[in-house]
């Protein structure tokens, strides 16, 4: 039993349809999480720069010798005199 003409034009239709559907969600998505990323990394420089080597992977923190905090190199301390 052959597919009629008009029922595969239909069932590529459908296809089509829930594919882009799918993309459009993807896309939603993909929009909420850069805004998410966005609005949190832009709190301060530091976050930012932890914000962007945690998309690529794990973080390489070192202790601070100044204020003893455990930071993504180079540290922008506030409180010079912390460690002392």
């Amino acid at each position: 039993m052959m597919p009629s003409l008009p029922k595969l034009i239909a069932l590529a239709l459908v296809l089509w349809t829930v594919w882009k559907v799918f993309r459009m969600i993807e896309r939603r998505k993909e929009v909420a999480r850069t805004e998410t990323d966005d609005t949190a990394g832009s709190k301060s420089s530091e976050q930012g720069k932890a914000g962007a080597e945690k998309k690529n992977g794990s973080l390489d923190l070192e202790e601070c010798p100044n204020c003893g905090s455990w930071v993504i190199p180079p540290c922008d301390c506030k409180n010079q005199n912390a460690g002392e």
